[in-house]
Formats: C-alpha cells, structure tokens, sequence
C-alpha cells in the first residue's frame, strides 16, 4: 500500500519537488497552511509530512520549526531522515513580460530573504508581496495575465504553471541549501535506517542557574559528540526552564546516547528526542569544513547526495 505523503505547497513548490524526487511512487497531499498538514499527520489524513526547517542564508523556517520543537507538540511527531536541496531561484513571469517592465514581485517570505542583492538592484522599480509558498506566487501570476507582475520560484514552477524564466539563480549564496525533514507520528515512530547517525532531542532546563547550560553542554562533549546545531527557548508561562533544541552526531541507539541520557538526567536536565536519521552527504562534506578547514567541493557533494538518494530509494 502506497503511502500519502503531505507538504505545505502545492505542484512546483519546493517541497513538492523534494517528495517528487525523493518518493516519486506515493500519493501526495498539498496543503496551504503548516498547520494545516500537521493536522492532517495528528487525524492519519497523511502517513507523514516532508517540511522545511532551515535554510542556510534565511535561517530556521519558523512555522515547522516550532511546531516540532514546541514544548506544547514536544514528543507528538518524529523525523527519520533528512534531505538538504540545492535552492536554485528563479525570476518567472508569463509570455512577453521583460525583467525591466516588472512592477509587482511575489514569493514566500524566505524565498525574499535569500535574494536580497537582487531585491536591491530591483528597488525602486518594484512593489514586493510575501505569498504562502513560490508554487501560489507563480501561480498568482500565472492566473494575473499581467506582464507586469513577476514571482520569485523554482524553474520546476515554470513548467507547472506555464511562465518564461526571466532570470536565473538570482539568489545570493551560490550554496544555497534548504534542509527538509520526514516527519511522522511518534507512535508510528520505527528505526527507518540502522544507519542512523544524528539524533535530534531538546534538553529541558529547570532552572537557568549560574553555567546550567554549560554543564549540560559539557556532558555532550566528555561523550565526544558534536553538536550540529542547537537553539534555545523559555518553555510557556515556566520563565525558569529553558528548552535546548539539539542536533547531536550520534545514533539513537548507540551507548554515547544512553550515557548522555544518564548523565544529564543526574544534573537535573530531561531530554526528550525527537528523531533519528543518517546524515545527507552535504552535511558530511561541509562538516569536513568544520573539521579540516577545507573548502567544500560542491559537484563532489551534489554528486555524493545524489548516490544518497538513490539508497534511500533502494531501501
């Protein structure tokens, strides 16, 4: 039985894109809002969701991002891979229009922010809309016949909706990348790859006395873990606990885990995960930055994510 896979987006969205090419067989379901297909996974509308959480110019995308993370849904949902996409913008518009003629510019509001040096060159001439995601940006202008109304999207959206591309790559990071996740229920929750090697959880503080975030910082590091990423927050109407999103480089399951599980429950830190998966290629190469100081190969990577995806799909 195929499984129905959920996305904020509709066709030519990004996140379209991501379920197309990462589970081309599955049914999918389009929804306008976050909350919308996280509603959906809660009722089993959908067997699970593939969102965005972050992109490297714009930063954490907040509507998943908390909804995951928050201490109210915290343990309601679990993400078992992750998926790092190239983000390649582009400049749509329909049949006939000119970059110079363009008066109206449309596109989700972190699609803007990873084109500002292009929003720069076109101020002035432009007035600038944030839509719900690029797919119903190209789509507006699509249904406006306007040639003077453009949207930032994927050339994919073109395709879909039956624009010209007036530019391309108009977004300022050549490395421009956007980290998907596949989330499901936590009681649908299984070890989808015994190659799991990240493991998201958030610490909880209960108290935010005097190196509290330090001492639990050290326990990660005496189990010679790095940490990928981590953020921090006050828990709700508690404005003494602190929760600490983390990404840690260590499968769920190996001892390292267990004993930094132990060792900070012992200096009064809970920890609830919030999922396991392998690490994307891209994240290995830009981690040999980190490590070597070496600059990151991009056609190594893209080449590396790509094999990734393929024993994904072979799994």
């Amino acid at each position: 039985m195929l499984e129905t896979i959920g996305m904020q987006g509709g066709p030519g969205s990004y996140s379209h894109k991501v379920v197309t090419e990462r589970e081309p067989d599955s049914a999918m379901s389009h929804f306008e809002k976050f909350s919308q297909a996280f509603e959906a996974l809660d009722e089993g509308v959908v067997d699970r969701l593939w969102v965005p959480i972050e992109n490297t110019r714009a930063g954490f995308i907040t509507g998943p991002y908390r909804l995951l993370t928050s201490h109210d849904t915290m343990g309601r949902y679990w993400m078992d891979e992750e998926y790092l996409m190239s983000v390649r913008h582009a400049l749509l518009a329909m049949e006939g229009a000119t970059t110079e003629g363009i008066r109206k510019l449309e596109s989700q509001p972190e699609a803007l922010r990873q084109c500002p040096e292009f929003l720069t060159r076109m101020n002035g001439q432009i007035e600038v809309e944030e839509g719900k995601d690029t797919a119903l940006s190209a789509r507006n202008v699509a249904k406006s016949g306007r040639l003077d109304y453009a949207a930032i999207a994927g050339v994919h959206a073109a395709e879909v909706y039956g624009l010209i591309i007036l530019e391309e790559d108009i977004q300022d990071d050549e490395l421009n990348l956007t980290r998907f996740v596949s989330v499901t229920r936590r009681e649908d929750a299984r070890l989808r790859h015994q190659n799991s090697n990240v493991t998201a959880a958030v610490l909880t503080l209960a108290s935010q006395k005097k190196g509290a975030l330090h001492d639990a910082l050290g326990v990660i590091n005496r189990n010679d873990i790095n940490l990928r990423y981590i953020n921090s927050r006050h828990v709700p109407n508690s404005p003494l606990e602190v929760d600490v999103m983390t990404e840690m480089e260590v499968g769920l399951q190996e001892d390292r885990m267990t004993n930094v599980v132990r060792g900070l429950a012992e200096i009064g830190v809970g920890v609830t995960p919030l999922g396991t998966y392998p690490s994307d290629p891209l994240e290995t190469e830009m981690a040999k930055t980190r490590d070597n100081g070496l600059p990151i190969n991009v056609e190594e990577a893209v080449h590396a994510h790509q094999e990734f995806i393929q024993q994904l799909r072979a799994a």
